[in-house]
């Protein structure tokens, strides 16, 4: 299995776990590894790109991922029915 696979299966997982904890808490999660994983998956394009280089945990996006998410989000906030 390619490397893009596994990391992009142990995403899927750690997805599924925020899923179940929004979940029991009745809120709504903005599902950035949706926009994310074509990315990577399809794409190719290296976590490395996608994560800030500067944070050594790694859990903090890149310039170039923020500002793609930033549009999305936008994008799903203007699209949503008023008052959701």
């Amino acid at each position: 299995m390619p490397a893009n696979f596994a990391a992009a299966d142990a995403s899927n997982h750690m997805v599924a776990l925020i899923a179940r904890a929004a979940d029991k808490a009745k809120v709504t999660v903005f599902r950035r590894w949706a926009l994310m994983r074509p990315w990577h998956v399809q794409n190719e394009i290296p976590f490395d790109r996608m994560l800030d280089p500067t944070d050594p945990d790694k859990p903090h996006l890149s310039d170039w991922s923020t500002q793609r998410i930033s549009v999305a989000l936008c994008e799903a906030i203007s699209k949503a029915p008023a008052g959701s």
